[in-house]
């Protein structure tokens, strides 16, 4: 009996922690007037997370974290470049409008389908090419979603817990030059 209940415990404890990742897709990485610069497609499956936990009053960051390291043999990798882009959104439930900042710029939408365009494709500069010499290097891309209105004294309890909607998730491409 205490078998059946731990086992049903753990079932249910990891199908209430499955979450969603955030697609990468069309992944480059060029150099333009001297500049690193990386552009992808940022794709949200799942939208409808999303959407009820807008609905439910919750506000949300897409946290996204794209490095440029140089890949080393012998000891750790070091960072040439490192970005971090911060997504809020959130909604206004007296207009029943969903909001996406992304930087200075602010976008409304009535449709979460529509507003998420906005940040379908992601393009960062990391810096000048003349810092890259040949060598073996990774472009690596972090990924999470996160809530924002949870207690700091919840997360202090349950340590244990992620209270994220995604992540945090790693894409990473390798290159030589």
């Amino acid at each position: 009996m205490i078998k059946k209940l731990l086992v049903l415990f753990l079932v249910v404890f990891v199908w209430a922690k499955v979450g969603f990742a955030l697609d990468i897709n069309n992944l480059t990485l060029d150099n333009l007037h001297g500049q690193i610069n990386v552009e992808f497609e940022l794709d949200v499956p799942e939208i409808y997370l999303i959407r009820s936990a807008l609905d439910d009053g919750k506000k949300i960051n897409v946290e996204l974290r794209i490095s440029l390291l140089q890949t080393k043999s012998i000891f750790w990798d070091s960072i040439l470049a490192s970005k971090l882009i911060k997504i809020h959104l959130s909604k206004d439930m007296v207009q029943n409008t969903y909001i996406l900042t992304m930087g200075k710029k602010k976008y409304l939408s009535k449709k979460i389908e529509k507003l998420l365009l906005n940040m379908k494709w992601i393009k960062v500069n990391l810096g000048p090419w003349k810092n890259i010499d040949s060598g073996k290097y990774k472009l690596k891309i972090e990924t999470q979603v996160v809530t924002q209105d949870v207690p700091a004294w919840v997360k202090t309890i349950l340590f244990f817990w992620n209270f994220n909607l995604s992540g945090p998730d790693t894409f990473t491409m390798e290159f030589n030059l």
